[in-house]
């Protein structure tokens, strides 16, 4: 009788033994056990390590950042004014963003009764160098209206002048930046980011009322945003709180004044942007 107490104590010990190891993965572990697990964050899936049931948390890449950029290497372009889209839209390349690189591209997008002419005037006065960036701007192509439509022929305009100054110049980082009217596109072109191919914007003053459009976007890849207000201040302000709200790396100037935006003002923004994704 002994020996078989002796025994059963014996068996129970170690079936305590095995109940108070860790679960690990997924499953569900006992109480003081350690387990792994998966958390999920704004733009990646990380790892991380929790107790009892076996869960945990975990971080995932940083926001305010897109699928990381790579150089274009494109070559062919020559410094000084040119265009694409078949002559419809202007850009101008300084002569220090001719060669070498990778460069900036900025595409501009321009305010309501502008045009990529006058658009494109803001960068080639000197900005553009001062800046080392090429410019461009896309003009708009729905009756002189930006079309938000996924797809619309004002969206292709811009991914056909991204493919055509990166196969004509060595392009890093593409930002879209636009004024008024334009800066209302580029709160919805960067946020929705067709094809990928945007890595940050600037909006100079202009307004955010698409917010219901771009619920579906918000948790995908972010761009980090440079955001102004003058004369329309609760559009940026808006626009800076939605952002932030689904953690968008964004920035917000309020400058006060008439209506406009200037190359200091420009100039802020594109700094800003290069601190933040180069190059």
């Amino acid at each position: 009788m002994k020996s078989m107490a002796y025994i059963l104590l014996i068996v129970c010990f170690a079936l305590c033994y095995q109940g108070c190891s860790g679960g690990g993965g997924n499953k569900i572990g006992t109480p003081g056990g350690t387990g792994t697990g998966t958390g999920t964050g704004p733009n990646g899936t990380g790892t991380g390590t929790g107790s009892g049931t076996g869960s945990g948390t975990g971080t995932g890449p940083s926001d305010g950042q897109t699928t990381p950029w790579t150089a274009s290497n494109g070559s062919g372009g020559s410094a000084g004014n040119f265009s694409v889209n078949g002559g419809a839209d202007k850009g101008v390349c300084p002569s220090a963003c001719a060669s070498g690189g990778p460069h900036m591209l900025i595409i501009w997008l321009h305010g309501s009764g502008g045009s990529s002419s006058q658009g494109i005037s803001r960068f080639t006065s000197g900005l553009a160098d001062q800046l080392g960036v090429i410019a461009l701007c896309v003009g708009a192509r729905d009756g002189g209206m930006y079309n938000h439509t996924p797809g619309s022929s004002s969206e292709q305009a811009v991914l056909s002048a991204i493919d055509e100054c990166r196969s004509k110049y060595n392009v890093g980082p593409v930002t879209a930046a636009g004024f008024s009217m334009g800066a209302a596109y580029a709160y919805g072109i960067c946020v929705r980011n067709p094809q990928a191919k945007l890595n940050g914007g600037a909006a100079y003053d202009g307004e955010f009322a698409n917010a219901q459009l771009l619920e579906p976007y918000a948790n995908d890849d972010h761009v980090p945003v440079f955001c102004t207000s003058a004369s329309y201040p609760s559009g940026a302000q808006q626009a800076y709180d939605w952002l932030t709200g689904y953690g968008y790396l964004a920035e917000h100037r309020a400058y006060g004044g008439s209506h406009n935006v200037n190359s200091s003002q420009i100039a802020e923004g594109v700094n800003w942007l290069k601190g933040v994704i180069g190059p």
